[in-house]
């Protein structure tokens, strides 16, 4: 399933997720916010709420997917290899 999530207040939406909601994993897939709320480290706060909505619905897996940005270690990511599969016919 496709998860949208919102960052909202007094109307005015200024921060948005979109996740995959897989089986027990929960895929960050992209995000977003206002830059003239940057102060508010909305990104963050955002990526934390997530977590807690993935964790609060049982799922056993928050997949930060490919990257190394710092905000993913801060947030608990563990590197892992990725396989890369052809098949060929």
């Amino acid at each position: 399933h496709l998860k949208l999530s919102m960052l909202e207040f007094d109307g005015v939406r200024f921060g948005a997720f979109i996740n995959f909601d897989y089986e027990e994993c929960y895929l960050l897939y992209n995000s977003g916010y206002d830059p003239a709320y940057s102060q508010l480290s909305v990104g963050f706060v955002n990526k934390a709420w997530t977590i807690k909505d993935a964790v609060e619905s049982g799922k056993r897996t928050f997949d930060f997917l490919r990257g190394t940005e710092r905000y993913k270690y801060d947030l608990g990511a563990e590197d892992r290899l990725i396989y890369t599969i052809r098949i060929r016919r």
